[in-house]
Protein backbone atom coordinates (compact mmCIF):
# COMPACT_ATOMS: atom_id res chain seq x y z
CA UNK A 1 0.00 0.00 0.00
CA UNK A 2 1.73 2.92 -0.91
CA UNK A 3 1.45 6.57 0.38
CA UNK A 4 -0.32 8.24 -2.69
CA UNK A 5 -3.31 6.21 -2.34
CA UNK A 6 -5.47 9.13 -1.58
CA UNK A 7 -3.73 12.77 -2.32
CA UNK A 8 -6.17 14.91 -0.49
CA UNK A 9 -5.60 16.79 2.84
CA UNK A 10 -6.21 13.96 5.51
CA UNK A 11 -8.08 14.63 9.07
CA UNK A 12 -11.64 12.75 8.94
CA UNK A 13 -14.15 15.04 8.21
CA UNK A 14 -12.27 17.43 5.82
CA UNK A 15 -11.57 13.91 3.87
CA UNK A 16 -15.07 12.61 3.73
CA UNK A 17 -15.67 16.11 2.47
CA UNK A 18 -13.33 16.34 -0.56
CA UNK A 19 -15.06 12.61 -1.22
CA UNK A 20 -18.76 14.31 -1.13
CA UNK A 21 -17.63 16.93 -3.25
CA UNK A 22 -15.90 14.63 -5.96
CA UNK A 23 -19.06 12.42 -5.87
CA UNK A 24 -21.35 15.30 -6.87
CA UNK A 25 -19.37 16.55 -9.40
CA UNK A 26 -19.48 13.03 -10.95
CA UNK A 27 -23.17 13.05 -10.52
CA UNK A 28 -23.60 16.94 -11.95
CA UNK A 29 -21.49 15.39 -15.34
CA UNK A 30 -23.82 12.76 -15.94
CA UNK A 31 -26.58 15.08 -15.25
CA UNK A 32 -25.03 17.68 -17.79
CA UNK A 33 -24.54 14.94 -20.05
CA UNK A 34 -28.04 13.59 -20.48
CA UNK A 35 -29.36 17.03 -20.68
CA UNK A 36 -26.87 17.72 -23.70
CA UNK A 37 -29.01 14.86 -25.19
CA UNK A 38 -32.66 15.18 -24.28
CA UNK A 39 -33.10 16.53 -27.86
CA UNK A 40 -31.61 12.91 -29.24
CA UNK A 41 -31.86 9.93 -27.01
CA UNK A 42 -32.04 11.14 -23.18
CA UNK A 43 -35.68 10.71 -22.23
CA UNK A 44 -36.91 12.93 -19.27
CA UNK A 45 -37.35 10.20 -16.81
CA UNK A 46 -33.44 9.91 -17.16
CA UNK A 47 -33.17 13.77 -16.52
CA UNK A 48 -35.17 13.72 -13.52
CA UNK A 49 -33.51 10.52 -12.04
CA UNK A 50 -29.74 12.46 -12.16
CA UNK A 51 -31.31 15.41 -11.10
CA UNK A 52 -32.96 14.04 -7.94
CA UNK A 53 -29.39 12.08 -7.33
CA UNK A 54 -27.64 15.39 -7.75
CA UNK A 55 -29.74 17.86 -5.18
CA UNK A 56 -29.26 14.72 -3.29
CA UNK A 57 -25.39 14.24 -3.12
CA UNK A 58 -24.66 18.32 -3.48
CA UNK A 59 -26.97 18.15 0.10
CA UNK A 60 -24.53 16.31 1.54
CA UNK A 61 -21.70 18.15 0.53
CA UNK A 62 -22.92 21.58 2.65
CA UNK A 63 -23.80 18.77 5.55
CA UNK A 64 -20.18 17.50 4.99
CA UNK A 65 -18.59 21.38 4.62
CA UNK A 66 -20.39 22.27 8.10
CA UNK A 67 -18.38 19.43 9.91
CA UNK A 68 -15.16 20.77 8.78
CA UNK A 69 -16.20 23.94 10.37
CA UNK A 70 -17.44 22.38 13.42
CA UNK A 71 -14.07 20.72 13.56
CA UNK A 72 -12.13 24.01 13.29
CA UNK A 73 -14.25 25.15 15.83
CA UNK A 74 -13.99 22.78 17.95
CA UNK A 75 -9.92 22.42 17.50
CA UNK A 76 -10.00 26.27 18.02
CA UNK A 77 -11.82 25.74 21.34
CA UNK A 78 -9.84 23.30 22.83
CA UNK A 79 -6.47 25.42 21.69
CA UNK A 80 -7.51 28.48 23.03
CA UNK A 81 -4.71 30.33 22.05
CA UNK A 82 -4.89 34.65 20.97
CA UNK A 83 -3.40 33.54 17.51
CA UNK A 84 -6.44 31.38 16.30
CA UNK A 85 -8.99 33.60 17.60
CA UNK A 86 -9.43 34.73 13.85
CA UNK A 87 -11.36 33.54 10.92
CA UNK A 88 -9.26 31.11 8.64
CA UNK A 89 -9.03 27.83 7.52
CA UNK A 90 -7.07 24.65 9.58
CA UNK A 91 -5.36 22.23 7.08
CA UNK A 92 -3.55 19.25 8.19
CA UNK A 93 0.12 19.75 7.74
CA UNK A 94 0.93 15.71 8.19
CA UNK A 95 0.40 12.69 5.92
CA UNK A 96 -1.14 10.41 7.42
CA UNK A 97 0.41 6.71 8.93
CA UNK A 98 -0.66 4.14 6.20
CA UNK A 99 1.35 1.09 7.08
CA UNK A 100 3.65 0.25 10.55
CA UNK A 101 5.03 -2.84 11.89
CA UNK A 102 2.79 -3.96 15.16
CA UNK A 103 5.02 -4.09 18.38
CA UNK A 104 5.83 -6.58 20.28
CA UNK A 105 3.56 -7.39 23.52
CA UNK A 106 6.47 -7.86 25.68
CA UNK A 107 8.05 -4.62 24.56
CA UNK A 108 4.84 -2.56 25.19
CA UNK A 109 4.14 -3.47 28.61
CA UNK A 110 7.97 -2.98 29.93
CA UNK A 111 7.17 0.21 28.64
CA UNK A 112 4.05 1.14 30.45
CA UNK A 113 5.31 -0.09 33.52
CA UNK A 114 8.55 2.27 33.29
CA UNK A 115 6.79 5.14 31.94
CA UNK A 116 3.34 5.60 32.75
CA UNK A 117 2.93 8.44 35.70
CA UNK A 118 0.32 6.69 37.89
CA UNK A 119 2.79 3.64 38.34
CA UNK A 120 5.56 6.08 39.11
CA UNK A 121 3.32 8.09 41.47
CA UNK A 122 2.13 5.01 42.90
CA UNK A 123 5.58 3.63 43.87
CA UNK A 124 6.45 7.23 45.16
CA UNK A 125 3.09 6.75 47.40
CA UNK A 126 4.82 3.00 48.39
CA UNK A 127 7.93 4.03 49.47
CA UNK A 128 6.63 7.00 51.77
CA UNK A 129 4.20 4.93 53.38
CA UNK A 130 6.90 2.19 54.06
CA UNK A 131 9.00 5.41 55.67
CA UNK A 132 6.51 6.22 57.91
CA UNK A 133 5.82 2.37 59.16
CA UNK A 134 9.55 2.67 59.81
CA UNK A 135 9.49 5.68 61.64
CA UNK A 136 6.24 4.30 63.65
CA UNK A 137 7.79 1.23 64.07
CA UNK A 138 10.81 3.12 65.90
CA UNK A 139 8.48 4.76 68.78
CA UNK A 140 7.97 1.14 69.82
CA UNK A 141 11.39 0.61 70.64
CA UNK A 142 13.44 1.69 73.97
CA UNK A 143 14.84 4.81 73.56
CA UNK A 144 18.67 5.55 75.09
CA UNK A 145 19.38 9.68 74.88
CA UNK A 146 22.78 11.76 75.91
CA UNK A 147 22.25 14.52 78.24
CA UNK A 148 24.82 17.24 78.91
CA UNK A 149 24.01 20.14 80.89
CA UNK A 150 26.25 23.25 81.75
CA UNK A 151 25.51 25.86 84.31
CA UNK A 152 27.44 29.33 85.55
CA UNK A 153 27.81 29.71 89.34
CA UNK A 154 26.20 33.21 89.55
CA UNK A 155 23.59 32.62 91.95
CA UNK A 156 23.25 35.65 94.59
CA UNK A 157 20.58 35.40 97.91
CA UNK A 158 17.93 37.78 99.06
CA UNK A 159 16.97 38.32 95.28
CA UNK A 160 19.72 40.18 94.51
CA UNK A 161 19.75 39.59 90.57
CA UNK A 162 22.04 42.44 89.29
CA UNK A 163 24.86 41.17 91.69
CA UNK A 164 23.84 37.26 90.06
CA UNK A 165 24.23 38.77 86.64
CA UNK A 166 27.88 40.00 87.47
CA UNK A 167 29.05 37.23 89.51
CA UNK A 168 28.41 35.28 86.50
CA UNK A 169 31.82 36.80 84.89
CA UNK A 170 33.83 37.64 88.08
CA UNK A 171 33.19 35.57 90.73
CA UNK A 172 31.28 31.97 89.44
CA UNK A 173 32.81 29.24 87.56
CA UNK A 174 31.14 27.17 85.35
CA UNK A 175 29.60 23.44 86.05
CA UNK A 176 29.08 21.15 83.50
CA UNK A 177 27.15 17.95 83.94
CA UNK A 178 26.86 14.51 81.33
CA UNK A 179 24.60 11.62 81.46
CA UNK A 180 22.25 8.80 79.67
CA UNK A 181 18.58 8.56 80.26
CA UNK A 182 17.02 5.24 79.13
CA UNK A 183 13.43 5.06 78.47
CA UNK A 184 11.17 1.33 78.35
CA UNK A 185 7.82 2.04 77.46
CA UNK A 186 5.30 -0.32 79.17
CA UNK A 187 2.13 -1.12 77.14
CA UNK A 188 2.33 2.11 74.97
CA UNK A 189 -1.23 1.54 73.27
CA UNK A 190 -1.33 4.16 71.37
CA UNK A 191 2.20 3.84 69.68
CA UNK A 192 0.90 0.57 68.83
CA UNK A 193 -2.02 1.83 67.04
CA UNK A 194 -0.34 4.22 65.69
CA UNK A 195 2.34 1.39 63.99
CA UNK A 196 -0.77 -0.85 63.09
CA UNK A 197 -2.76 2.20 61.06
CA UNK A 198 0.78 2.53 59.41
CA UNK A 199 1.16 -0.98 58.40
CA UNK A 200 -2.30 -0.73 57.07
CA UNK A 201 -1.15 1.97 54.91
CA UNK A 202 1.28 -0.20 53.36
CA UNK A 203 -0.80 -2.81 53.02
CA UNK A 204 -3.77 -0.38 51.27
CA UNK A 205 -0.59 0.97 49.11
CA UNK A 206 0.62 -1.92 47.69
CA UNK A 207 -3.00 -3.10 46.84
CA UNK A 208 -3.86 0.39 45.36
CA UNK A 209 -0.34 0.15 42.99
CA UNK A 210 -1.26 -3.96 42.10
CA UNK A 211 -4.68 -2.32 41.06
CA UNK A 212 -3.06 0.18 38.88
CA UNK A 213 -0.65 -2.02 37.48
CA UNK A 214 -3.42 -3.77 36.25
CA UNK A 215 -5.07 -1.19 35.23
CA UNK A 216 -2.08 0.41 32.88
CA UNK A 217 -1.12 -3.82 31.21
CA UNK A 218 -5.17 -3.91 30.12
CA UNK A 219 -5.11 -0.36 28.60
CA UNK A 220 -2.05 -1.04 26.97
CA UNK A 221 -2.89 -4.42 25.10
CA UNK A 222 -6.39 -3.03 24.42
CA UNK A 223 -4.69 -0.37 22.74
CA UNK A 224 -2.15 -2.85 21.00
CA UNK A 225 -5.33 -5.14 19.65
CA UNK A 226 -7.03 -2.29 18.52
CA UNK A 227 -3.77 -1.14 16.56
CA UNK A 228 -3.48 -4.81 14.75
CA UNK A 229 -7.24 -4.87 13.88
CA UNK A 230 -7.35 -1.44 12.64
CA UNK A 231 -4.63 -2.66 10.61
CA UNK A 232 -6.39 -5.33 9.25
CA UNK A 233 -9.22 -3.10 8.52
CA UNK A 234 -7.70 -0.60 6.98
CA UNK A 235 -6.08 -3.25 4.39
CA UNK A 236 -9.97 -4.84 3.89
CA UNK A 237 -11.49 -1.31 3.83
CA UNK A 238 -8.57 -0.06 1.01
CA UNK A 239 -9.49 -3.54 -1.01
CA UNK A 240 -12.86 -2.95 -1.11
CA UNK A 241 -12.47 0.42 -2.24
CA UNK A 242 -10.34 -0.55 -5.05
CA UNK A 243 -13.28 -2.96 -5.88
CA UNK A 244 -15.82 -0.25 -6.13
CA UNK A 245 -13.49 2.30 -8.28
CA UNK A 246 -12.88 -0.60 -10.57
CA UNK A 247 -16.48 -1.50 -11.19
CA UNK A 248 -17.40 2.39 -11.80
CA UNK A 249 -14.32 2.45 -14.15
CA UNK A 250 -15.65 -0.83 -16.27
CA UNK A 251 -19.47 0.48 -16.04
CA UNK A 252 -17.75 4.08 -17.67
CA UNK A 253 -16.27 2.47 -20.23
CA UNK A 254 -19.10 0.28 -21.59
CA UNK A 255 -21.51 3.12 -21.29
CA UNK A 256 -22.07 2.85 -25.11
CA UNK A 257 -23.00 -0.66 -24.75
CA UNK A 258 -24.68 -1.21 -21.74
CA UNK A 259 -27.31 2.50 -21.66
CA UNK A 260 -27.91 1.79 -25.82
CA UNK A 261 -27.69 5.38 -25.79
CA UNK A 262 -27.79 6.48 -30.05
CA UNK A 263 -29.67 3.46 -30.82
CA UNK A 264 -32.91 3.47 -29.09
CA UNK A 265 -31.83 0.02 -26.84
CA UNK A 266 -34.43 -2.01 -27.17
CA UNK A 267 -37.58 0.37 -27.51
CA UNK A 268 -36.19 2.22 -30.67
CA UNK A 269 -39.29 4.50 -30.09
CA UNK A 270 -38.81 5.36 -26.15
CA UNK A 271 -37.14 8.46 -27.03
CA UNK A 272 -39.52 9.65 -29.03
CA UNK A 273 -42.01 9.07 -26.94
CA UNK A 274 -40.41 10.44 -24.30
CA UNK A 275 -39.38 7.20 -22.26
CA UNK A 276 -36.50 5.95 -21.51
CA UNK A 277 -34.93 2.73 -23.23
CA UNK A 278 -35.24 -0.15 -20.51
CA UNK A 279 -31.35 -1.00 -20.24
CA UNK A 280 -30.93 2.70 -20.65
CA UNK A 281 -32.52 2.98 -17.43
CA UNK A 282 -31.11 0.05 -15.86
CA UNK A 283 -27.70 1.29 -16.87
CA UNK A 284 -28.33 4.61 -15.03
CA UNK A 285 -29.51 3.04 -12.01
CA UNK A 286 -26.49 1.33 -11.54
CA UNK A 287 -24.36 3.73 -12.91
CA UNK A 288 -25.72 5.63 -9.98
CA UNK A 289 -25.56 3.48 -7.51
CA UNK A 290 -21.91 2.73 -8.57
CA UNK A 291 -20.99 6.12 -7.72
CA UNK A 292 -22.43 5.93 -4.54
CA UNK A 293 -20.92 2.80 -3.96
CA UNK A 294 -17.91 3.67 -4.91
CA UNK A 295 -17.89 6.91 -2.99
CA UNK A 296 -19.08 4.93 0.39
CA UNK A 297 -15.96 2.52 -0.23
CA UNK A 298 -13.67 5.47 -0.40
CA UNK A 299 -15.27 7.17 3.17
CA UNK A 300 -14.82 3.69 4.66
CA UNK A 301 -11.33 3.67 3.91
CA UNK A 302 -10.70 7.18 5.10
CA UNK A 303 -12.34 6.51 8.17
CA UNK A 304 -10.30 3.28 9.03
CA UNK A 305 -7.24 5.18 8.27
CA UNK A 306 -8.21 7.80 10.74
CA UNK A 307 -9.11 5.17 13.03
CA UNK A 308 -5.34 3.16 12.45
CA UNK A 309 -3.79 6.90 13.23
CA UNK A 310 -5.48 7.40 16.00
CA UNK A 311 -5.00 3.79 17.27
CA UNK A 312 -1.05 4.58 16.85
CA UNK A 313 -1.33 7.67 19.53
CA UNK A 314 -3.87 6.04 21.77
CA UNK A 315 -1.10 3.18 22.34
CA UNK A 316 1.68 5.59 22.50
CA UNK A 317 -0.68 7.14 25.44
CA UNK A 318 -1.15 3.87 27.16
CA UNK A 319 2.32 3.55 27.11
CA UNK A 320 3.13 6.99 28.21
CA UNK A 321 5.47 7.76 25.53
CA UNK A 322 3.03 9.94 23.92
CA UNK A 323 5.02 13.16 24.34
CA UNK A 324 8.67 11.57 23.37
CA UNK A 325 6.79 9.97 20.37
CA UNK A 326 5.33 13.57 19.41
CA UNK A 327 8.65 15.20 20.25
CA UNK A 328 7.90 17.24 22.20
CA UNK A 329 9.97 18.80 25.14
CA UNK A 330 8.30 19.96 28.62
CA UNK A 331 10.80 22.77 29.78
CA UNK A 332 10.70 23.99 33.49
CA UNK A 333 10.82 28.08 33.22
CA UNK A 334 10.14 30.63 35.80
CA UNK A 335 6.84 33.20 35.21
CA UNK A 336 8.02 36.55 35.10
CA UNK A 337 4.85 37.88 36.47
CA UNK A 338 5.25 35.93 39.52
CA UNK A 339 8.78 34.36 39.95
CA UNK A 340 7.79 31.98 42.55
CA UNK A 341 5.30 30.06 40.03
CA UNK A 342 6.85 27.41 37.74
CA UNK A 343 6.02 27.72 34.20
CA UNK A 344 6.06 24.75 31.92
CA UNK A 345 6.93 25.19 27.92
CA UNK A 346 5.92 22.47 25.39
CA UNK A 347 8.31 22.53 22.70
CA UNK A 348 8.16 20.73 19.62
CA UNK A 349 11.50 19.13 18.80
CA UNK A 350 12.62 18.77 15.19
CA UNK A 351 13.21 16.16 13.24
CA UNK A 352 10.80 13.27 12.53
CA UNK A 353 8.12 11.85 15.31
CA UNK A 354 8.32 8.18 16.44
CA UNK A 355 9.60 7.33 12.70
CA UNK A 356 6.01 7.44 11.54
CA UNK A 357 5.68 11.15 10.69
CA UNK A 358 6.84 14.58 10.17
CA UNK A 359 7.58 16.85 12.49
CA UNK A 360 4.74 19.62 13.66
CA UNK A 361 4.37 22.95 11.62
Amino acid sequence: MSEDILPVPMGSPRAVYVEKIRLARETEAVLKELEGRKDLDAARSQILRALAAFAARDADTIRSGLSVRNAEARIKAMVNAPDYAGSFELIPSEEPVFVGAIPDTQKVVLEALHHRPEILQGMDQLRSSIIRERMQRNELMPQLNLVLEGSLNGLEGESKVGRSYTNQFNQGSPSYGAGLVLSIPLGNDAAKARYLRRQIEVRQQIEQLNTTIETVLLEARLALRELAVAQRDIRAKYAASESAAAELKSLVERKGLEAGLGAGGNDPGGAANNQAPANASEYLERLLDSQERNSVAREEFLRSLVVFNVAFVNLERAKGTLLRAEKIRVDRQQDPRNPQLPLLKLTTEPGPKGGDGKASK
